[in-house]
């Protein structure tokens, strides 16, 4: 098996925001937080989410790690 990290990307002012978030490859298109303290908030409130990182930008990230089955 292999871990892939996965970022956060929800909008918070929907409806059902946390069973409408998305789970992306990349910072890239992933939602940013300024504060950690922010992000852990969001973190505690979305299932199966496992950790905030500060990303190279400076903002921070919510986290997952999907475990994927090795090929071969």
């Amino acid at each position: 098996m292999s871990a892939e990290l996965r970022y956060l990307k929800i909008d918070l002012s929907m409806a059902d925001a946390f069973g409408k978030a998305l789970w992306l490859p990349s910072t890239q298109a992933a939602t940013p937080f300024q504060r950690k303290a922010e992000a852990q908030s969001v973190r505690n409130m979305t299932p199966g989410a496992s950790g905030v990182i500060r990303g190279v930008d400076g903002f921070f990230y919510v986290t997952k790690v999907d475990d994927t089955p090795a090929i071969g």
